[in-house]
């Protein structure tokens, strides 16, 4: 049977797959960029031997037509052509290898089709995957509106399964934004980039048709933050019922008024100096037990300061530690 449909073009995937080499490399994408790639990797089929042309109607990228909308598409083919992914570490001992997506692409102005062919060096990441892959719908990779929230989309996706996945912010950088792009400050990455990608992506009460659920805790170096940690639905959802349930069973043992862990030395944190401004003013309690129990997956003492310097405080005899958060 033809692997072409009546008007000629390859069929296309609801699915689409990434190895994990590509997915967690150094690579940055504009959003007209991000659109091409994911439509070039829907006409790759899991049972395909090798690479098929790329052929792309202009229409699935844009709606748009006119000069102005193939000046667009043209310019995101010729960065497209531009990209690469490095080696990776084991790979660099013997040397840099640097690995392109394409080895043409452009758009026929008189069909508006964008056409193309693969890199034979990516062959091994994108054609029949049996491990250390990832896998995304295509039509929530199409709905994203920057090129920061495809790569943390597909990033995230290829952590999701372990539940919690940290990185430092310098790394998180390089991953959405290559190492060429600079930035004097990591505030403004977490500014301009990363919280822009959250709201793409993170499905909250606020935003239920965001693709994908998860929590993130900001760690810190001082006033610094030097790592953000993500806890992913499943995870969160347990922690949040296990939450619920020690609740419950502490309720009768804070009568006592003495610590729930006496043979615990005391730790000292830092004061918070955040207020509870631009937080969803949901009141919250935790006993130590819920500290203790949520420390299996987080270091307690960087869970405990994180819920400091995002404005909780404790009660006196530092056993319930109170604040406003976001409910999950």
């Amino acid at each position: 049977m033809s692997d072409k449909n009546t008007t000629g073009l390859a069929k296309s995937n609801k699915t689409v797959a990434q190895g994990n080499f590509i997915v967690r490399s150094h690579l940055s994408f504009g959003a007209v960029e991000a659109r091409i790639f994911t439509l070039m990797l829907a006409g790759i089929h899991k049972d395909d031997s090798d690479f098929k042309p790329i052929e792309i109607p202009m229409s699935s990228v844009t709606p748009h037509t006119g000069g102005t909308a193939y000046e667009m598409v043209e310019n995101a083919c010729k960065a497209l052509m531009t990209k690469y992914i490095e080696a990776s570490e084991t790979d660099r001992k013997r040397g840099t290898k640097l690995y392109s997506f394409v080895d043409y692409l452009g758009i026929d102005k008189g069909t508006g089709v964008i056409t193309g062919i693969w890199s034979q060096t990516i062959r091994p990441f994108l054609i029949q995957l049996k491990e250390h892959y990832t896998l995304a719908e295509v039509q929530h990779l199409m709905e994203l509106k920057t090129g920061a929230a495809h790569r943390l989309y597909w990033l995230l996706k290829s952590y999701e399964t372990l539940g919690v996945y940290e990185e430092s912010m310098e790394e998180l950088k390089n991953l959405l934004c290559g190492k060429e792009v600079k930035y004097d400050r990591l505030y403004d990455f977490k500014r301009f980039v990363l919280l822009p990608a959250f709201a793409e992506i993170q499905k909250t009460p606020e935003s239920p048709e965001n693709p994908l659920a998860f929590e993130y805790l900001e760690e810190k170096t001082g006033k610094k933050i030097t790592s953000i940690k993500f806890i992913f639905d499943g995870t969160a959802k347990q922690l949040a019922a296990e939450r619920k349930a020690n609740k419950v069973k502490s309720k009768k043992k804070i009568t006592n008024q003495g610590s729930l862990f006496p043979d615990t030395p005391p730790v000292k944190y830092k004061p918070s100096k955040v207020t509870i401004q631009g937080i969803n003013k949901v009141l919250t309690h935790f006993t130590l037990e819920d500290l203790k129990s949520m420390s299996k997956f987080l270091d307690y003492e960087k869970l405990v300061q994180s819920y400091l310097d995002n404005g909780f405080t404790w009660n006196e005899d530092k056993t319930i530690l109170s604040g406003y958060e976001r409910e999950i």
